[in-house]
C-alpha cells in the first residue's frame, strides 16, 4: 500500500510539473507585435510625397461662390498614384494638408452654384473626388472658402500629428 500511495504521489508531482512547465514555456513563446516603421512623409518645394501619392502644388487663385461675401479659393494640384490601388486625390490631400485664414480653419469643399466656374475648374473640382489608377496622374483641385479681405490662406502639412510644412498663399485678386 505504501508503494501505491508512494507511486500516486510521484505521478502526481510529474504531472504538476509537467503543466507548470507547459504554462511556463507558453509564457515565453508569446507573439510580440509586430511594431510598424512610420511612413515617409515629406513636404519640400510645394510637393508632399507620400506612400499613398505625390500632390505637387500648382497656382491658387479666386473663384466664385455661392456664399455672400466669400470667395473660394482654388488650389490646382497634380495627384500621382504611388500606390498599388485605385486613390482618392481628396482623401490623401484632406489627410494630409488642412488650410486657415486669419486664425480659423477653412472649410474645404465646392460651393460654386452660380456656374461662375469654368469647366477646367469645375473638372478639377469633380475629378478630385474620383478614383485615379494605381500609377497614374491627374490634375485636380482643392476648394477652401475664404473671406477676400481677411489675408492671406495657409497651408498646413501635417504627417503623424506634427507639423512638417506650412506654406502662406497670398489671395490674388480676380
Amino acid at each position: 500500500m505504501r508503494h501505491t500511495l508512494t507511486v500516486a504521489l510521484l505521478v502526481t508531482v510529474v504531472i504538476l510539473t509537467g503543466c507548470g512547465q507547459q504554462n511556463n514555456s507558453s509564457h515565453q513563446h508569446k507573439a510580440v507585435p509586430k511594431q510598424t516603421q512610420p511612413q515617409s512623409v515629406t513636404f519640400t518645394k510645394q510637393t508632399l510625397k507620400t506612400t499613398q501619392g505625390t500632390i505637387k502644388l500648382g497656382t491658387p487663385r479666386l473663384v466664385a461662390s455661392a456664399l455672400p461675401n466669400r470667395q473660394q479659393f482654388l488650389i490646382p494640384y497634380t495627384f500621382h498614384n504611388t500606390s498599388k490601388k485605385q486613390l482618392v486625390p481628396d482623401d490623401t490631400w484632406t489627410k494630409y494638408i488642412s488650410a486657415t485664414q486669419a486664425g480659423q480653419s477653412l472649410t474645404t469643399g465646392s460651393l460654386s452654384i452660380t456656374g461662375g466656374n469654368s469647366d477646367t475648374d469645375n473638372d478639377a473640382i469633380n475629378d478630385s473626388v474620383s478614383p485615379v489608377d494605381a500609377g497614374q496622374t491627374k490634375t485636380v483641385g482643392a476648394m477652401y472658402k475664404v473671406n477676400p479681405t481677411a489675408g492671406p490662406v495657409t497651408l498646413i502639412v501635417k504627417a503623424h500629428q506634427k507639423i512638417i510644412g506650412k506654406l502662406p498663399l497670398p489671395l490674388p485678386a480676380n
